[in-house]
């Protein structure tokens, strides 16, 4: 028996096969360009973004943000540069705040300066001029010179110190000593300055106050909270340095019955050049701003509580080392 059967239906078949083929093949080519159109749009926008922000903050806009939310690699990097940014405008606020205090402690040193400098000015021209003849208006001059010639220097001096306190690289040498020590000594030196004033200055500790510090300075630090003491306190009356020991605590306190110091200015007596000049003139506003400097280099924390016309307590507090406690 045979059978036969046309080859041209078998060609057609595998020839509508192959268009078929063709067709998907060309489908499937168009769906993968397209999505890959659109994942790509979404991988490159974020990274676009990003680059127009950290542009952005090549020009110095530090609030420019990528505003990308999401859970991958991208979304990190994209938090990454926004937590850049926060940290870029925090430092340049920084920057302006220490430009700004830069500005305004020039500013307090050119007023500071300029007043006895023009006052030297007007005394020294006026001798030369040769208007003043008689010998005791002349030693009066002369007498004005000299202490505006030690205001400046006492100046001068006051903002060497405090800017080498300042100064981190600067090291302040330590070594045990006995804190009730320094201040007594501090306190047997004002003990002229309060004689002229018929100020009675005391002095009460309960007991050694063993640290490790610098001497000279922690007897600094007492000069200058007792010479303020001195200056504000009414003739007649009293000034009491006392120290106590709480356990691992010590507290040193000075407190003068004076004139006290206004509540807008408390939160301002450690500031620079912020002496009142109505109390006291030969002040350079810089003596309260050392001492905290050296508190600070000695990790002691001072303090002030304050009231007008009745008086003010400056308190010294910190903490002794540990194998001193347990002696």
């Amino acid at each position: 028996m045979l059978i036969h059967r046309p080859l041209k239906e078998l060609q057609n078949t595998i020839n509508g096969g192959l268009r078929l083929l063709a067709l998907s093949v060309v489908l499937a080519l168009l769906l993968a360009g397209m999505l890959a159109v659109l994942l790509a749009r979404r991988f490159i926008r974020p990274l676009y973004r990003m680059q127009h922000v950290s542009q952005a903050f090549a020009q110095g806009k530090y609030d420019e943000r990528t505003g990308i939310r999401q859970q991958d690699e991208i979304g990190m990097l994209a938090a990454d540069i926004d937590m850049l940014g926060s940290k870029l405008a925090q430092a340049e606020q920084e920057r302006a705040e220490l430009s700004r205090k830069r500005q305004d402690f020039l500013a307090a040193v050119s007023h500071e300066l300029r007043t006895p400098l023009t006052v030297l000015r007007g005394t020294v021209e006026l001798l030369f001029s040769g208007l003043v003849t008689e010998k005791a208006e002349r030693q009066k001059y002369l007498n004005q010179v000299m202490s505006n010639l030690s205001a400046l220097e006492r100046l001068v001096g006051d903002l060497l110190e405090l800017t080498r306190l300042r100064n981190t690289g600067f090291s302040v040498g330590k070594e045990p000593l006995n804190l009730c020590d320094a201040f007594a000594e501090a306190a047997e030196q004002m003990q002229t300055a309060a004689g002229q004033k018929n100020l009675q200055l005391r002095v009460d500790f309960d007991g050694p106050l063993p640290i490790e510090g610098d001497y000279g300075r922690l007897r600094q630090l007492m000069l200058i909270l007792l010479d303020n003491a001195v200056k504000f306190s009414a003739a007649g009356g009293e000034i009491l340095l006392q120290g106590r020991r709480q356990g691992r605590n010590w507290q040193v306190v000075v407190e003068d019955h004076g004139c006290g110091i206004a509540p807008e200015e408390l939160p301002h007596i450690f500031d620079r050049f912020r002496t009142n000049r109505q109390r006291n003139e030969q002040g350079t506003g810089l003596g309260l701003a050392i001492a905290r400097e050296i508190a600070g280099r000695h990790e002691i924390a001072i303090t002030c509580e304050s009231e007008l016309s009745k008086g003010t307590k400056f308190i010294l507090t910190g903490i002794l080392p540990m194998a001193k406690i347990e002696q």
